[in-house]
């Protein structure tokens, strides 16, 4: 899709099935408790930071990682435990995700099956373990062309699965399936231990880590995630270094935010490298939401039917259309309680060029404190401030909103209606008049900055 050369190393570290010693993120460094879990490598995440999704053997549970040791060979006691559970195939979802650790050294002692085949009939539900939207322990499943049979869970004898097993595996044998009829038919076998990274774009859309970007693109990144603090700090100054000393003085309580950098490599529609984007967004989990009304935090968004619409009233009508894009929207809207963030220290020292009077902000860390002065991207308020702001310049220009669709607001002068689309930082404006088409289009320049023209019927007067 994007013609870019993939990093084998990172990309294609693990195969399916190899045994990793995966880093737990949980454990603090300067304890005794072990560091590292035994996983079963899976499928990679598609991220660009190059994580898997392992098996947990300690918990029988999926985790996502990025710090794993390959291990050149698999102990008997994996090996053993592994074939264990697969001999237990036909239980149960309740008895696979249970809460308490498993021995593995206690597994080792069972029975072993030396030969194995899945049954296919049976489909197991493995809890993943940062599912937090899924109290009930259900884990979406793969949609499967024939019904699925219920199995009750019984012990199974050893003796008589061995036996169909090997019974199954000679009738395989001798009557294999037909090519076409495969499921893997069309597709070369060369890249099927990797198949999960060819069947989307998650690479090509995953966001970076500042120290690979900027170990990757040098200067091009530098200047971008420079940008965009000059953009924070100095050009619309949403952010404001502090003391920590002097907001203890006024306000004992003060829940400090995390900031994130994300960066992510833009290309254009013949997948040429573009630019690379920087965003800085404040970490909007750590808010409480019971301190928000749910009207604070929900903010509506133009439906299709009224896109469609639009379009429709554009072409019947022979409107005039312009696509405005309001660069940092949600920056143009000014916070409504106070708020603080930590801007780490890598960023920070980037900070420092672009403004060396901030120093004296610095602490022991290497942080820097800020005060949140405007709707910063990650905050949990941030979309419905920037939807009041614009909705409020609309207002007082006459416009009403559409009683069907909160993001359509109509102008009507002498008998010429003037509709404006919004979906979050666009405005499709439309009119029969192209003067009433300009004059909307100053009046959202006039009142927020960085608005650029995306497309237009009539470039030519613009």
């Amino acid at each position: 899709m994007t013609g870019r050369k993939v990093d084998f190393k990172r990309e294609y570290a693990l195969t399916f099935r190899e045994y990793v010693e995966a880093r737990d993120p949980k454990v603090v460094s300067n304890s005794m408790a072990p560091r590292t879990e035994p996983c079963i490598a899976l499928y990679p995440t598609l991220n660009a930071n190059g994580s898997w999704k392992l098996y947990n053997l300690g918990t029988n549970k999926l985790v996502s990682r990025s710090r794993f040791v390959k291990m050149k060979c698999t102990p008997e006691n994996i090996i053993q435990a592994m074939n264990t559970r697969a001999l237990k195939g036909m239980v149960k979802a309740s008895d696979i995700d249970q809460a308490d650790p498993v021995d593995i050294e206690e597994i080792a002692d069972e029975p072993v099956l030396v030969t194995h085949a899945p049954d296919p009939n049976v489909v197991e539900i493995i809890q993943h373990e940062d599912d937090d939207d899924d109290p009930e322990g259900l884990v979406e499943q793969e949609e499967v062309d024939e019904v699925v049979a219920v199995v009750d869970h019984v012990e199974p004898n050893i003796d008589s699965i061995q036996s169909e097993i090997e019974e199954e595996i000679e009738v395989i044998s001798v009557q294999p399936t037909r090519r076409s009829t495969r499921l893997t038919a069309g597709q070369t076998s060369k890249y099927e231990p990797y198949s999960m990274l060819t069947q989307g774009y998650g690479l090509a859309l995953g966001n970076l880590r500042i120290k690979v970007v900027l170990e990757r693109f040098g200067k091009v990144a530098y200047d971008s995630i420079k940008e965009e603090l000059e953009q924070l700090f100095v050009k619309k100054k949403a952010l404001a270094p502090v003391l920590y000393s002097d907001i203890a003085r006024v306000n004992l309580y003060f829940p400090i935010l995390r900031s994130h950098m994300f960066l992510r490599e833009k290309f254009n529609a013949l997948a040429v490298f573009e630019k690379i984007k920087a965003r800085l967004v404040a970490d909007g989990s750590s808010q409480d939401r019971e301190d928000f009304d749910d009207e604070e935090i929900s903010s509506p968004t133009a439906c299709l039917e009224s896109i469609f619409n639009m379009l429709k009233l554009v072409a019947v009508e022979k409107r005039h259309l312009l696509i405005l894009d309001v660069g940092g929207a949600y920056l143009n809207a000014k916070i409504d309680r106070p708020a603080y963030m930590f801007i780490q220290p890598d960023l920070a020292n980037i900070l420092l060029n672009i403004c060396p009077h901030f120093v004296k902000f610095k602490d022991g860390q290497g942080r820097i404190l800020t005060q949140i002065d405007r709707a910063m991207y990650g905050l949990v308020q941030s979309a419905k401030l920037w939807y009041r702001t614009i909705t409020g310049v609309l207002e007082k220009d006459g416009y009403v909103p559409n009683p069907m669709d909160a993001c359509v607001w109509n102008k009507t002068v002498k008998g010429i209606q003037t509709t404006i689309v919004i979906y979050v930082d666009d405005l499709a404006i439309s009119s029969k008049n192209r003067e009433d088409v300009h004059a909307a289009m100053e009046l959202i320049k006039k009142e927020f900055f960085d608005v650029k023209v995306k497309e237009s019927t009539e470039m030519s007067y613009l």
